[in-house]
């Protein structure tokens, strides 16, 4: 290069040149906004891309720099690196005021820490006090009230109380029992209890602890056993009452209330609630599997068995069926006694609940068939004992040689069966006798068969339910002796209807008045088809007899009594003889089969569940049954026990102090129970016919939760009872809670009408307070709500009148009467009230007294001889209602207001619905005559009419006095709705007013109109003419305009053009645009009219995609596609890809119109970017240039220098 300076100097010259061409067209590309506008339009990704590749060219320059610094050669690249320092020192300029600004706000960051630390420390004082103090955590779970009581300190942090109730393994179970020292466990309550402090498991502190309290009347506890998280189990010292079980706990995990059955000892036999128990006054020294086993000379070996079917096998004579062995179980084993015991044993018995010990009978014998021999002694226990003590000698083991072979001797098994005969117990009575009113038994066809039905049965209420002689097919829910099976009724009782489970519509217990005019309708019309004639007679209202028993129960016993149907009386009385059998034969006797009864008995508790016997003794108050067929019981309407199915006689009962319910029989020699669950028969899906069960009264299936809670009111207890086998009929029912007295209340012609003649329809309803928030139940939890015949009569079946008090005669009871419903044409009274005075007396008879309260029932009200009650103590004798119906006119107008001329919805129609009241019933006037102006409409089948603004829809020959206009929606081509208008609703010249926001989306806008009124001293008038306005004020307007501009300079477009289609399914509605000349976006319905400017129009509501089909000149055409909303009541939503992504491009503007309503305008910004570019700094452009320069330099640079060396 030395030899060559002037190819030297030219290259210093054009690299000069080319650096600085270079840095200025950086200059300007970062002056007009950086970047080229293709590259604007990059992708996400590209632009990361380009950033990166632009990072890494400004790397090479910066390094290209400095190593042309470390070169520099002439002033104008010392020029140029200057610059280029000067522009590195104004970046770091930049990036320090960026390094301020986060200084700032961390500065700031570091304030809002401090505030938040004080706080912080403020709560965690607060928590401090918190932990200074006692807390109390209560919790329900199920049936049971979990409480923890918490001393300060306990925890170190806030904790919260948490119970599960859970279920144990069988390792668990086992545990436990080992650890009460239990056989088993007859029944327990396990609950995961812990605490938790922000989701985990926390402890208390060392040497704290917890008082756990759990309430339940489900479980007689005998201890607790808390199970430790390591497996192994403790007792805990608790404090157990009835109800309430409380202990210290120190840890937490699973404790567990057990109620077990001890180990049995060495002198006892068996302890079990089913049977009872058993033991002797000596020690047995082993079980074992045979007689082999135990044998010894001299010794005892012992067996326990049940008996009460002494049935003959008419074959061979003997009993049919064996003994049942109660112990040692079943297992074919012995009970083993040594050889220095007495043969003298003293036995204890203990009966089961509801039976006695009959006889105990000592059998010797060396198999298991001892029963078809004679015992070889009989003990009969008198006076039908719970619990007796009984002395047997046994015999003890011996041997025996053969005489053909005496070296071969074998034992003499001799063991003794000693057979216990429970029975149950019956009730012995005292000579008093009380009458349940209300009972309904209906008769079924098919009553006079017995044994001869198959296939000729009686299915009026399908196949489940028949009334046959016993059958056992599959579909007959016949159960084998002392079993039930559940799941044929209903859950509860609606409206007093009784109803099964699969119920086909056929009343079982039809309404006694449409049976009697059906039955009337039969005898006077040959051809009439008899609704109920799958009866053959019906008794309605029945009162039946009970006896008071030396226990204090009232009971109905058909093993002491045959009970019949008095025709005189109305009553079922006891007879002579046996079996329940209120319904004569085809040979007029008694003796009917296919039978129901339903009867409610009106009742109270005390709230210590306890009833006081004649003998003084408290007893539980129960309630009991005993029985077959069908018995379903319901207390307040809620099925509670289930003893359905054709079965023989087995026995239920309530106990309403602890809420238990026990099912019991007996089967063969074998006792059932729903406490071993051996009650219940084989269903015909092969499981077992269990659905309600035995739960516990108080634990879900009515709604008290204790007999406290349940001793606050009065309640019906209903007994559904059915004969369906044609075979015994036995019923047994038993109470001996304290009984409410109940009345039928008749009031013979008590409304009338202005002429005092008899009125029909008029609704009355008795309450029990005067206030009348309570509605009077009668019957089996019937509202007290009564219709007036043709008579005027009204009745009020089974009242309660309260209960006669021991040593009184009568009881008193009032109630309140109010008319619910007037007649058809007559005013209904406002607040006319009437009280009831109803006397029940102990004979059975009552007297009844009606008095009007106040002056509008006294104006309304007649006294004896139709005279005019003038006060409060003239009983009332008659209520007249007075006439109402005349024609009456009502106007409905239509108003409407504007902000602005612009936004009339002039060919709007609003949408009314037009009402009638009468009571609480609604009626819609569908074909209703109205007018508008001269034009004559009717109503259409919605009894829907419309009105556009300023006009006035007119209805005459209007008969009642109540109704209800409603403005429901509005028909409007601009898409506006209700949303959109504040109402105003004036009755009668702003007599009435409501006024309804355009918010209130969720209130309907309703008139109600009203033509009678009250005056003074409560006189009613009538008037003939009501109107009612709607007034809507259009206060919620949405507008929008798309505006069409440049991306660079943001000034308006003209000539770009558009076009919307919608998006409804089916639809092919399009509109197209084009920009002005100040960028609004005109709509037009075809491109015609477009081009040519002709009959711009508005965009109908809807969804549309919005495209861009044309850009103005010099500009690119943008390809993105918008979602485009207009709803006139919620605006105009756009959006590309994702809601709120054209936020920047969007513009909402507000104008305050004239009627105070508000105009919100959308303005939607669309940009188009211009067609050319420059290349972007750092981009390929500025290679090619810089490469194609210096090429040309270096090409001009090497001519120059051949044409030098030519003259050199």
């Amino acid at each position: 290069m030395k030899r060559y300076p002037i190819l030297r100097r030219l290259l210093c010259i054009n690299l000069s040149v080319v650096m600085l061409f270079s840095t200025q067209v950086a200059v300007y590309a970062a002056e007009s906004g950086g970047g080229s506008i293709r590259q604007e339009t990059i992708s996400n990704t590209e632009e990361g891309n380009t950033e990166d590749s632009s990072t890494k060219e400004s790397s090479k320059k910066e390094s290209n720099t400095k190593e042309s610094n470390t070169k520099q050669s002439n002033t104008n690249s010392e020029d140029i690196s200057t610059n280029l320092s000067n522009t590195q020192i104004n970046s770091e300029e930049v990036s320090s005021k960026k390094e301020n600004s986060k200084t700032d706000n961390n500065r700031k960051d570091s304030k809002t820490d401090e505030e938040l630390q004080e706080n912080a420390d403020s709560e965690e004082a607060s928590e401090e006090k918190k932990k200074s103090e006692d807390e109390t955590f209560n919790i329900k779970k199920g049936d049971f009230y979990i409480s923890a009581f918490v001393p300060a300190g306990t925890f170190d942090v806030d904790v919260e109380f948490k119970a599960d109730q859970v279920k144990l393994t069988s390792s668990e179970k086992e545990l436990v029992s080992q650890t009460v020292d239990a056989d088993e466990m007859e029944d327990y309550y396990a609950f995961d209890l812990r605490f938790e402090a922000d989701g985990e498991e926390i402890e208390p502190r060392e040497g704290s602890s917890v008082k756990v309290s759990i309430e339940s009347s489900l479980i007689e506890t005998d201890a607790v056993v808390h199970i430790k998280d390591d497996e192994t189990a403790e007792t805990i010292e608790s404090d157990i009452t009835e109800e309430v079980v409380s202990f210290e706990a120190e840890s937490f995990s699973v404790y567990v209330l057990t109620a077990g059955s001890k180990k049995l000892g060495d002198k006892d036999f068996y302890n079990n609630p089913v049977y009872g128990s058993a033991s002797a006054n000596q020690s047995h020294t082993k079980e074992t599997d045979t007689l082999d086993g135990g044998y010894k000379k001299d010794r005892f070996a012992v067996k326990i068995y049940q008996q009460n079917n002494f049935k003959i096998d008419k074959d061979t004579g003997e009993l049919a069926c064996a003994p049942y062995e109660l112990a040692p179980n079943d297992n074919g084993k012995v009970f083993i006694y040594g050889t220095n015991r007495s043969e003298h044993f003293d036995f204890h018995f203990e009966a089961p609940i509801n039976y006695y010990v009959a006889k105990v009978s000592l059998y010797e014998t060396t198999s298991d068939d001892f029963y078809k021999k004679n015992p070889t002694q009989v003990v009969n226990v008198d006076g039908y004992k719970a619990s007796c003590d009984v002395s047997l000698t046994l015999k003890r083991m011996t041997n025996n040689y053969r005489d053909d072979d005496k070296a071969n001797k074998y034992k003499d098994k001799i063991f003794n069966a000693v057979v216990v005969e429970l029975e149950p117990m019956p009730s012995f009575f005292t000579g008093q006798s009380q009458y349940v009113t209300g009972a309904t038994l209906v008769n079924y066809i098919n009553g006079s068969e017995y044994g001869k039905v198959a296939g000729n049965e009686n299915k009026t209420f399908g196949d489940q339910f028949m009334f046959g002689s016993g059958q056992t097919g599959v579909q007959s829910n016949h159960c084998s002796y002392g079993q039930v099976y559940q799941g044929l009724a209903a859950n509860d009782i609606s409206n007093g209807k009784f109803r099964l489970a699969n119920d086909n519509g056929i009343e079982i217990f039809p309404n006694y008045n449409d049976y009697s005019s059906d039955k009337e309708s039969a005898k006077k019309y040959s051809w009439h088809w008899k609704k109920y004639s799958y009866i053959n007679n019906y008794y309605n209202n029945a009162s039946v007899q009970f006896n008071l028993d030396k226990e204090g129960y009232w009971t109905l016993d058909s093993s002491q009594y045959k009970y019949i149907y008095n025709e005189k009386t109305n009553r079922i009385e006891g007879i002579k003889g046996t079996e329940f059998r209120p319904f004569k034969g085809t040979d007029g006797k008694f003796t009917d089969n296919h039978f129901g009864m339903i009867l409610p008995i009106n009742f109270c508790v005390a709230e210590d569940g306890k009833t006081t016997a004649p003998d003084g003794q408290e007893n539980d108050t129960i309630f009991k049954f005993f029985g077959d067929d069908d018995v379903f019981v319901y207390v307040d309407g809620k099925l509670v026990l289930d003893l359905g199915g054709v079965h023989n006689a087995v026995r239920g009962q309530i106990n309403f102090r602890t809420g238990e319910i026990l099912i019991q029989g007996d089967r063969e020699n074998q006792l059932t129970s729903s406490l071993n669950e051996t009650c219940y028969a084989p269903g015909n899906w092969g499981g077992v016919a269990k659905q309600l069960g035995t739960s516990n009264l108080y634990s879900g299936l009515i709604s008290e939760r204790d007999v406290k809670e349940f001793s606050q009111k009065e309640h019906v207890l209903t007994v559904v009872y059915f004969e369906r086998g044609a075979h015994e009929s036995n019923c047994k029912i038993s109470y001996n809670f304290t009984k409410t007295e109940t009345r039928t209340v008749d009031f013979k012609g008590l409304k009338v009408d202005e002429n005092k003649n008899g009125l029909a329809n008029a609704q009355f309803t008795l309450f029990t307070d005067e206030a009348c928030t309570n509605v009077a139940n009668m019957g089996i939890g019937i509202p007290a709500v009564v219709t007036s015949d043709g008579d005027g009569t009204i009745s009020f079946t089974g009242l309660s009148a309260g209960v006669i008090e021991k040593g009184q005669n009568s009881v008193t009871k009032i109630y309140y009467m109010r008319e619910t419903s007037a007649p058809e044409g007559y005013n209904k009274p406002i607040n006319a009230l009437w009280k009831l005075e109803l006397t029940a007396y102990s004979d059975g008879s009552q007297s009844q007294k009606l008095y009007a309260l106040d002056a509008e029932a006294q104006n309304l009200s007649f006294g004896d001889y139709w005279s005019t009650v003038y006060g409060p103590g003239i009983n009332v004798k008659a209520i007249k209602n007075n006439p109402i119906r005349f024609a009456k006119k009502l106007t409905v107008a239509k108003k409407v207001t504007y902000g602005s001329e612009e936004n009339k919805d002039k060919d709007a129609q609003y949408v009314f619905v037009i009402s009638q009241v009468v009571g609480q019933v609604h009626s819609y006037l569908a074909n209703q005559p109205y007018k508008i102006g001269d034009k004559e409409y009717k109503t259409n089948e919605y009894a829907q009419f419309v009105l556009k603004a300023g006009e006035v829809a007119v209805f005459e020959n209007l008969m009642e006095t109540q109704y209800e206009i409603e403005e429901t929606y509005v028909l409007s081509s601009n898409g506006y709705t209700l949303g959109n208008y504040d109402t105003k609703i004036t009755v009668d010249d702003e007599a009435t007013v409501k006024f309804y926001r355009h918010d209130d989306a969720d209130i309907k806008r309703i008139a109600s109109i009203d033509f009678e009124s009250i005056g003074e001293n409560n006189v009613k008038s009538v008037v003939s003419e009501k109107a009612a306005e709607f007034e809507n004020n259009l206060v919620k307007i949405y507008d929008w305009q798309l505006m069409k501009i440049s991306k660079t300079s943001q000034l308006p477009l003209a000539g770009a053009e558009f076009t919307l289609a919608s998006t409804k399914k089916g639809s092919t509605d399009k509109y197209y645009g084009k920009s002005d000349a100040n960028g609004v976006v005109l709509w037009y319905k075809s491109v015609s009219d477009r081009d040519n400017n002709n009959n711009p129009i508005e965009v109908s509501v809807g969804s549309y995609t919005l495209s861009e089909t044309k850009a103005p000149g010099g500009y690119s055409k943008s390809e993105d596609v918008w979602q485009i909303t207009i709803d006139m009541e919620h605006g105009v939503q756009a959006y590309i890809n994702n809601q709120g992504d054209l936020k920047d491009k969007t513009v909402v503007e507000e104008q305050t119109l004239s009627n105070g309503g508000v105009l919100k305008t959308v303005k939607l910004s669309f940009e188009n970017q211009v067609a050319y570019t420059l290349p972007a700094t750092g981009g390929s452009g500025i290679h090619l240039y810089t490469i194609g320069g210096v090429l040309l330099l270096l090409l001009a640079s090497l001519l120059l220098y051949k044409d030098k060396k030519k003259y050199i």
